[in-house]
């Protein structure tokens, strides 16, 4: 009986060890598959851009382009003996002048009589060297923000291909004008329906009347401001907004190019007076300033440089005035030769 026992108890932990080791064996078998990724679960949805978006990022690459060609030692090697002659001249009358001063000056302390002229004077300065390194040269010496020629067409025609784009959506334009301006009809119309219900009850607030008829005042003012909005408008907003998705493009191009804002601060001073150093920070700044005027003129020329000057909408009010000059003058002239009847 005993024996009986241990058999069954033997048979019973065997089973047991087998199912355990089993489960272990199908666990193994199944964790590879549990760790493969359902690819359509991470692939990120690909924006899909549109063919405005296309023409401004290929716009603030290939101002980029320019940027990144353009060389700043002609430039340098015209501006940098004259801001020299600068710094030499203020440290010659001011000698001693340091840094701490300025810091001095900051923390409130008294100063004497020739650290307050040396601070009017460092600060005349920086300046006479902020103004002189602005100035970028590309043919006419000393004349800022001009650009030669062959810069100029660059930019125009980069600026030409987003404006014959949006050129070409005149008629959406036009179309979505329309409709804002017969949606703030309705509204008006809907207003004055509602105003005068109100009015027509009795014992109401004056409180409410007041706040629609000045509800429909404003509805009625946006309507006619919207209503004189002519093409030529319609396109200068496009204009301003094509202009402003570029620059949205331009600011990781700007970042990966360590652009900074144009500065003269007092390590470049230094730099100029210990003449160590201030050829590439120098050289920078210029660079730094010739790219802002490129995407000044840039954004001039998609703004201003492609709108039509003859608005071809408005032939009407031309042909009509055509028409009323010339009957004024047959009306002088018929006049003038029967005034004695």
């Amino acid at each position: 009986m005993k024996n009986t026992f241990l058999l069954i108890l033997t048979l019973i932990m065997s089973i047991s060890l087998f199912a355990q080791d089993t489960e272990e064996v199908k666990e193994i078998a199944i964790q590879p598959d549990s760790l493969v990724v359902d690819s359509t679960a991470v692939v990120e949805e690909v924006k899909i851009m549109t063919a405005e978006e296309k023409l401004s990022q290929k716009a603030a690459e290939d101002i980029m382009i320019i940027y990144d060609n353009w060389d700043s030692s002609r430039n340098y090697d015209l501006i940098y003996p004259r801001i020299k002659g600068f710094v030499d001249d203020f440290y010659n009358e001011f000698a001693d002048f340091n840094i701490e001063l300025i810091e001095r000056a900051k923390d409130g302390e008294i100063l004497s009589d020739y650290e307050n002229r040396s601070l009017v004077a460092y600060k005349g300065l920086k300046e006479s060297v902020y103004d002189e390194t602005s100035r970028f040269v590309s043919v006419k010496n000393f004349y800022w923000g001009y650009m030669d020629e062959e810069l100029a067409n660059s930019l125009k025609e980069i600026a030409k291909n987003l404006g014959d784009f949006t050129r070409s959506n005149q008629n959406e334009l036009l179309e979505e004008q329309e409709k804002y301006v017969e949606e703030l009809l309705n509204e008006k119309r809907k207003c004055e329906v509602q105003l005068d219900s109100i009015i027509a009850i009795s014992g109401i607030e004056a409180s409410l009347i007041d706040d629609k008829r000045n509800e429909l005042i404003d509805i009625r003012t946006d309507w006619v401001e919207e209503k004189r909005i002519t093409l030529f408008d319609l396109m200068s907003y496009e204009s301003r907004r094509v202009n402003k998705i570029v620059s949205e493009y331009l600011l990781p191009l700007e970042e990966n190019r360590n652009i900074e804002m144009f500065d003269i601060d007092d390590d470049i001073i230094l730099a100029i007076k210990n003449s160590e150093g201030h050829e590439e920070l120098i050289k920078s700044q210029i660079k730094y300033k010739f790219y802002s005027a490129l995407v000044g003129k840039f954004g001039f020329y998609i703004q201003f440089d492609f709108k039509p000057i003859l608005r071809t909408f408005r032939l009407n009010v031309l042909v009509g005035t055509l028409l009323f000059m010339v009957l004024f003058i047959v009306i002088f002239i018929r006049v003038k030769k029967n005034k004695d009847n």
